[in-house]
């Protein structure tokens, strides 16, 4: 019984001793300093863990407060288990471990709360003294746009939060939050600025390592300020050579001509062009330039793919060449058929010339093009070509012709069709033929 009296005698004196020490404590000198010591750790905290050790220990220290515990609502993990307790699973705490009332009420509740009733679980997270008549206090961290978490302090009932006391703990609590808001802006700024180091990385490889020629320039200037490796090679020059030349250095377009189309391309007006560019060795290339205005570090830059089309332009101007070559030997075969019809047929001599130059006087009113024209001259030239097949004594005969020589006359644009169908002119010639005659 002695022991009893002597235990329970020891334990009031421990709560006695705690008072007197968590008074003198909150004396007002002591609410100043914690007000600076405050301002100064949500200012200069840049990490939300740390933020929550030091104002746990400012706490505990200037308040004489058993325990101090921040809960980030965005790290507690909860269910609701058989006794209707809620079972935290988050990573700073162990997973049987269970939220004081006070936080439990704060994260059932979607009603903002400043304070929770108290709470006198011995298994909370808190720092339990052992002591009896522990309270425990909760205040929501929140700002306008967002809720942070909770902060829960524990004390002894005999220091139980009083009007002042409540007040001081929810300014600590909105500083904290607006502490939380800045250090989760300046975490999502550097996250932010990591990934646009990220991308810059993954554009600059995408730049200096694309096989295609890329240059980039200032319109102003009209300076080379980056190449890839792709240019290098392509124009013989290293970098620190090449990005010391401007434009008309390779570019062989008249210097007036030049500024027009570099005004196109910077005013989106024209992003294809076909120009000749000089190389280191002095040749010259057919080049197809795709150009475009880009902003770099905020300045305005033309971003230029240039494409090596030299052998395709050799190719196009034999191809064209050619072409004319075909053209002109067809137009040889046309004049030799026509000298043979002129032959066989003095009588129309000359016809053909004649609707030639009256079907080409036609088609310049009708501004038709190169090709249209020229097919409509091989049908002018040839379109008597199927008398090819009729007697010379028929074509040549002075008097009228009889109905059995008449209908061998009339088969001739049929005749004439039927001796260029096979032949492709990419126009209906043979058809032009077969209807020179609407009818006998």
């Amino acid at each position: 019984m002695r022991n009893e009296e002597m235990s329970r005698s020891s334990g009031f004196e421990e709560v006695s001793e705690r008072t007197q020490s968590t008074r003198m404590k909150r004396s007002g000198g002591s609410t100043v300093d914690l007000v600076c010591k405050i301002s100064s750790i949500v200012n200069n905290c840049s990490v939300r863990n740390k933020l929550s050790e030091r104002i746990r220990d400012t706490l505990m220290e200037t308040r004489g407060y058993l325990d101090a515990k921040i809960f980030f609502s965005d790290e507690i993990i909860y269910y609701v288990d058989s006794s209707s307790q809620i079972v935290n699973h988050s990573n700073d705490y162990s997973p049987t471990e269970h939220l004081p009332a006070c936080a439990r009420d704060f994260l059932k509740s979607d009603k903002l709360l400043s304070i929770a009733s108290a709470c006198k679980e011995h298994d909370c997270p808190l720092k339990s003294s052992n002591l009896e008549n522990e309270h425990r206090f909760s205040f929501r961290l929140e700002t306008k746009e967002k809720t942070y978490g909770v902060l829960c302090v524990n004390t002894l009932e005999h220091l139980a939060m009083d009007s002042e006391e409540f007040q001081l703990l929810k300014w600590i609590s909105s500083e904290i939050a607006y502490a939380l808001k800045r250090i989760e802006r300046e975490d999502y700024l550097k996250t932010a600025k990591g990934e646009l180091q990220k991308s810059k990385k993954s554009l600059r490889n995408l730049f200096n390592e694309n096989l295609a020629v890329m240059i980039v320039f200032d319109p102003e200037t009209r300076r080379f300020v980056n190449a890839n490796d792709a240019a290098l090679n392509f124009y013989g020059w290293d970098k620190e050579t090449l990005l010391s030349k401007r434009i008309e250095d390779v570019n062989t377009l008249p210097a007036e001509t030049l500024a027009e189309e570099m005004k196109k391309a910077f005013n989106r007006e024209k992003i294809k062009f076909d120009f000749k560019h000089r190389l280191a060795d002095g040749s010259v290339k057919d080049v197809e330039v795709f150009s475009k205005t880009v902003e770099i570090d905020g300045h305005d830059r033309i971003l230029s793919i240039i494409h090596d089309v030299t052998d395709r332009k050799v190719a196009e101007r034999e191809l064209q060449r050619t072409v004319e070559e075909l053209r002109k030997i067809t137009l040889t075969v046309i004049n030799a058929l026509e000298v043979t019809m002129n032959l066989r047929d003095p009588y129309t001599a000359g016809h053909q010339v004649r609707v030639t130059a009256l079907a080409m006087a036609i088609a310049e009113k009708l501004s038709l093009d190169e090709e249209r024209r020229d097919a409509l001259r091989f049908a002018s030239m040839i379109h008597d070509v199927g008398k090819i097949k009729v007697p010379s004594e028929i074509l040549n005969k002075p008097g009228k012709l009889n109905r059995l020589e008449f209908a061998m006359i009339k088969e001739h644009p049929l005749v004439g069709r039927n001796l260029f169908t096979e032949v492709d002119f990419k126009v209906p010639i043979s058809e032009i033929i077969y209807q020179h005659h609407e009818r006998f």
